[in-house]
């Protein structure tokens, strides 16, 4: 049998308890803000495409401008400049457009994350504050003091001990 039994059953499917995936990865506010910030750098990538096209554009009518004056036709030469001038103009435009598009995806982006490493914050600081709360001065002053002890202790005799052994290696060395 090719299928588990589980997933044969007409049972309705329960909620996972288990707490990674009980709770969503993103919020769906930040979801949100994250993805109007894509469609914020995507409109700003096809402004900086329509620039460049308009820059194509005017290098066109450059070219026609160039040679309406070779021909010696003034009339289309000025038309042609007119043009070029348009499209050159609506090129910067673009990418002013652009540039400030993507300005206003940054501080998407950036709030967004900002909204985040707040959040993270405010739980550390909610953790710190309940262990400070279970934090008992005097129980840990009696403790360092008792380790503080045993440790003088502990290096009483160890002093003791070290010249004896060494005495004791030293004269067996000899024999």
């Amino acid at each position: 049998r090719l299928y588990s039994s589980r997933l044969c059953t007409s049972a309705p499917l329960r909620a996972s308890t288990d707490p990674l995936l009980s709770k969503p990865l993103v919020s769906l506010r930040s979801w949100v803000k994250m993805n109007n910030a894509f469609q914020l750098r995507f409109t700003a990538k096809q402004l900086a495409l329509q620039s460049r096209r308009a820059e194509k554009q005017a290098t066109k009518e450059k070219a026609k401008l160039k040679k309406a004056i070779v021909q010696g036709n003034t009339e289309g030469a000025r038309i042609y400049a007119e043009n070029a001038i348009r499209q050159k103009n609506t090129a910067l435009q673009y990418l002013k457009l652009s540039s400030r598009v993507e300005a206003v995806s940054s501080r998407v982006e950036t709030a967004a994350r900002m909204k985040g490493v707040t959040r993270s914050m405010a739980n550390v600081a909610s953790a710190m504050e309940r262990s400070m709360q279970d934090m008992n001065l005097e129980q840990i002053t009696r403790v360092m003091d008792d380790f503080e002890r045993q440790f003088e202790d502990m290096d009483v005799q160890s002093s003791y001990v070290e010249p004896t052994m060494n005495h004791t290696t030293s004269s067996t060395a000899k024999l």
